[in-house]
């Protein structure tokens, strides 16, 4: 099946990583692999640290990385996502939302579009979608472990949190 792939559209400034250069003195140097591509999940990965997400895929684009969000989200929720999406101040390459009637589970679409996009590292909050990744494709899988809301994670980026509220509510609050 393939998913539809749609581009932030970022001025080429922000996309452009640094170019290969020879280190002084060796020639003929040549990576083992130019760039990579990573895919990381929104709702209990990105959504629960996004400074830290926008620094590392600050780090990872700016050095020529690739850079999909892949979201069970339904594409239903597109709209929506891109604004939330904006609003933490995460850039990307591509957004890949589950199509409204797939008929399989989350992790079966994860699988896929990892599988269908060559994805080297996901980084994804669900367990079940971490090992069915590492099992299914040849995708490195990272699982981001539960870890308290901190404030500073949202400060600057318009959105205010309680420290009673659990990171569920939290994510649905970002999302309004």
């Amino acid at each position: 099946m393939a998913f539809p792939e749609y581009e932030f559209p970022w001025p080429d400034e922000f996309m452009k990583g640094p170019q290969w250069r020879d280190e002084p003195g060796v020639t003929g140097k040549t990576p083992v692999r130019s760039f990579l591509r990573f895919g990381i999940d929104i709702d209990g990965t990105i959504s629960r640290a996004p400074k830290h997400f926008q620094r590392l895929i600050n780090a990872l684009m700016d050095a020529g990385n690739t850079v999909y969000i892949i979201t069970a989200r339904d594409a239903g929720r597109r709209e929506e996502t891109e604004e939330l999406l904006a609003s933490l101040r995460i850039r990307y390459h591509y957004l890949i939302m589950k199509p409204i009637e797939w008929p399989y589970t989350i992790p079966d679409f994860k699988v896929e579009v990892i599988l269908e996009k060559d994805i080297h590292m996901l980084i994804d909050d669900e367990e079940e979608n971490c090992w069915a990744v590492e099992l299914r494709t040849p995708c490195l899988a990272v699982h981001m472990l539960p870890a308290p809301i901190v404030s500073e994670e949202f400060e600057g980026l318009g959105h205010h949190v309680w420290a009673e509220e659990t990171w569920e509510q939290q994510a649905k609050d970002l999302t309004q």
